[in-house]
């Protein structure tokens, strides 16, 4: 919706990167279609587990033109696990906007926290703050960063399995993708979910791959579970 709505005059392009979900890459080649808006895409890292904020930060930078009027990207790509410093991103040239309910002259009274909504995720969320509060949002985020960190430690165990999204919790978050070797990844996810073991195969960005996520409802014996069925598809 934000990227169909976007005002972008003619000598003007948006810019992103080779990295996004499909559904942004499609919404940009329609405006390409019906508007003729130039869209330029970045690469940002050739291997995920190479990203690094100093070659993110110089590609953008050296990047941005005078008729760059957008800047849009993904914080935790869907498709690697890799997570951007969008922190230091918006440093390099954006000033941050403010939806606001005040009475104005501009285009800003009209972004306002409004619009449609998906009411069984929104009648969910209370829940939901309320258990990260009671846990403690910095314990939550701990406690997923080292179940994803134990996962990956177990992956590295086999020589035939390639770990794609990198190791470092400064450039990840609650994915964990990875590849067997001469395996197909639609083939292991279904046996993993076969066997009660919920993960999907992706093909895009750094595809093909299989995707874990631990959460908060996951524990290490459901990682060692999941890694002993896992074995089995290895050889």
């Amino acid at each position: 919706m934000i990227y169909g709505g976007l005002h972008v005059a003619s000598h003007q392009e948006i810019l992103t990167t080779e990295h996004e979900h499909y559904s942004t890459h499609n919404c940009l080649a329609f405006r390409l279609r019906q508007h003729g808006t130039q869209v330029r895409k970045l690469r940002l890292f050739d291997k995920p587990g190479d990203v690094s904020t100093d070659r993110v930060l110089s590609v953008i930078d050296r990047s941005i033109r005078p008729e760059t009027r957008v800047l849009g990207m993904t914080w935790v790509h869907s498709g690697s696990g890799v997570k951007l410093p969008v922190g230091a991103i918006g440093e390099l040239y954006l000033t941050p906007t403010f939806a606001t309910f005040s009475r104005n002259e501009d285009f800003g009274t009209i972004m306002t926290p409004g619009g449609y909504h998906a009411f069984e995720h929104r009648w969910a969320l209370g829940e939901a703050f309320k258990l990260h509060l009671e846990l403690g949002k910095a314990d939550v985020q701990a406690r997923i960063h080292q179940l994803n960190d134990y996962l990956k430690a177990r992956l590295a165990e086999h020589r035939a399995v390639e770990l794609v999204t990198p190791v470092s919790r400064e450039f990840s978050a609650g994915f964990t993708f990875f590849r067997i070797k001469d395996r197909d990844p639609d083939a292991v996810a279904a046996y993993l979910n076969a066997n009660k073991v919920m993960v999907d195969a992706v093909d895009r960005d750094a595809g093909p791959v299989i995707r874990f996520a631990p959460s908060l409802l996951n524990d290490e014996q459901q990682v060692d579970r999941a890694m002993a069925l896992l074995r089995t598809q290895i050889g």
